[in-house]
């Protein structure tokens, strides 16, 4: 699948962009997440999707027709106590879009919301591809997960039909030190080509259209990859 995604993509449609999802939107992410399952990935109802679209929290990765290659989501918890970073599925993969994705979500709750308290996910305990990924990341086992988010997760999960038996796992700390390279990825790649990680001669060409990098938040990154 990753062969056949990589060379239709990058033969016929080089242009790819990453892009905050609107309401009209949440249709093909449904359907996206429904063709392309993955057991990390749990059931999302289009009314809970269009509440974080709402919230310019939705991103997604398109090419030059609009045919939905990605998603990734923020989900705040208890008014924004917590940030949840989840519903990540990219099918056009070997382009470091899944990090550029998470840049983008960590740089965007900092500068414009920085009042959260913890950034964090969850894995189904023994989904150890998704854990390395996680730890690969930064970010770390979280042991002592505080009482009132343990129960609203346990809430939402009753409320689905699932298990709540998760792991949980979340970013140390959040400093500039931290944000700096995030901030750099953003402003290197861009609007820039990119290659394939295990064939640079295969070429995309990325376009960030979010709000962080455009007008005045465009400059607070840039000072941010500075600091």
């Amino acid at each position: 699948m990753e062969e056949y995604m990589r060379q239709r993509y990058t033969n016929n449609f080089r242009k790819i962009a990453i892009t905050h999802s609107k309401t009209w939107d949440r249709y093909k992410i449904v359907e996206f997440y429904s063709a392309y399952s993955n057991p990390g990935n749990m059931k999302r109802a289009e009314d809970d999707i269009a509440d974080v679209i709402e919230e310019n929290n939705y991103l997604q990765v398109t090419d030059g027709n609009r045919e939905l290659l990605g998603v990734a989501a923020t989900f705040r918890h208890l008014e924004g106590k917590y940030l949840e970073l989840g519903g990540t599925r990219i099918i056009l993969n070997g382009f470091g879009l899944q990090k550029d994705m998470l840049a983008i979500r960590i740089v965007q709750q900092s500068l414009l919301d920085p009042s959260f308290e913890e950034i964090y996910s969850t894995v189904v305990p023994g989904n150890t591809k998704s854990i390395e990924g996680l730890e690969k990341s930064g970010m770390v086992l979280w042991e002592n997960v505080p009482i009132d988010l343990l129960e609203e997760k346990k809430r939402i999960a009753a409320a689905q039909g699932r298990s709540s038996e998760v792991l949980f796992y979340k970013f140390p700390d959040i400093t500039d030190a931290f944000l700096r390279p995030l901030a750099e990825r953003l402003l290197d790649r861009d609007d820039s080509m990119i290659g394939h990680r295990t064939d640079p001669t295969t070429q995309i060409h990325l376009k960030f259209n979010v709000a962080i990098l455009k007008g005045r938040f465009r400059k607070a990154v840039e000072q941010l990859a500075r600091t």
